[in-house]
Formats: structure tokens, sequence, C-alpha cells
């Protein structure tokens, strides 16, 4: 049987040989230009490859995408994030204004305050409706901005609500949570201490 060589590429990431993988996609991509699978492949692969030459060809696939995709911004801001927390989060405001895709704004949000920009990360925020998460970075925004008041407030209703709701995922996120509020005020985390 003989695979093409995109599934040879798909084949070798699944084996872990990333390497190989991308010089499947290289070469898949030099005969096939326009692929935007087979682009957005690569760049998950490079996202895999921590190195600034991995990143350049990621940031070079991304620029050549006709088409958008929420995951294109989170793939953008993931690569910029460390270096350039400014741009990463502008990379994620673009993808928020063309799409409005919800999964975009906890991203946003995190890469907002990342950059020291929490006016523009409360702007999202309000622009979402109120959950047990929405409280919960309610309380992050408040902390990044050095509200710990408001912080504390926020994660006592985000617990609240979240072990009102007693299954085991909003537990979990409960639990995160409540180590969250303690690294904010300094504290061990003891369970149902305050």
């Amino acid at each position: 049987m003989s695979f093409s060589l995109l599934q040879r590429a798909e084949l070798l990431i699944e084996g872990g040989d990333l390497a190989a993988a991308l010089a499947a996609l290289d070469e898949h991509l030099s005969a096939h230009p326009d692929d935007e699978a087979a682009r957005r492949l690569r760049i998950a692969v490079c996202l895999r490859l921590p190195d600034p030459q991995h990143a350049a060809l990621a940031l070079a696939d991304l620029d050549a995408l006709a088409s958008f995709a929420p995951a294109d911004a989170i793939a953008r801001w993931r690569l910029l994030r460390e270096a350039d927390p400014r741009s990463a989060a502008a990379a994620l405001a673009a993808g928020w204004a063309a799409s409005g895709d919800p999964r975009l704004a906890e991203p946003l949000i995190a890469a907002y305050c990342e950059a020291g920009e929490t006016g523009a990360a409360q702007a999202i925020l309000n622009a979402l409706p109120e959950t047990p998460g929405w409280l919960a970075w309610r309380a992050r925004v408040s902390a990044a901005a050095g509200d710990v008041t408001a912080a504390l407030a926020a994660y006592d209703a985000a617990l609240r609500r979240f072990e009102g709701a007693g299954d085991p995922l909003s537990l979990a996120q409960a639990v995160a949570l409540r180590e969250e509020r303690a690294r904010l005020v300094g504290l061990p985390n003891r369970e149902g201490t305050e």
C-alpha cells in the first residue's frame, strides 16, 4: 500500500517522528502550496518544536493562509506570547474581531492580562455572559489590575458557584480556583479555610 506525502506525515506525527513529518509536509506543500489543511498541520508540528526556526516557519504559514480559523489566532498567540505579549494579544484581538468566536474569549483575556492591558481584558469580559467561569476570569483580571479586594470577591463568588454545582468538573475547577486565590493572598491552600 502506498501513502501520499500527507498521509505519511500524519502517520509520522502519530508515531512521534516530528522531524520526518515536517520533511514530508515540506515536500507536500512544495507541490501543493495552496493546501491549507497541510499548512495548518505543519503549523501544529512547528508548535511542538519550540525553536526560533520552527516558530518563523509557523508564522510564515499563518501569514500564507487565505482563510481564517479561530485556531489560527490561538497558534499565532502561542508563538508570540513570550517574546512579544502585545503582538500576541493583538493577534487574538484580530481573530476575535474577525470572527467573534467565543473560543477566543478566554485566550484573549489571558493575553491582555499578560500584556498588562487589563482594561482591554475587562472590555472583553464585559461582553460575555456571566457564568462561574466568567467570575473566575473577573477574579484573574482584577488580580492582574492589582485590585486584590475585587479579585477576592470574584474568587469567592466563583467558588460558591462551582462548589454549589457539585459535579466533578466544577469541583475540580473549584480546587484550582482555591489555589489561585490562596496564591493571591500569599497563604497556603487549606481546603475549607478562607
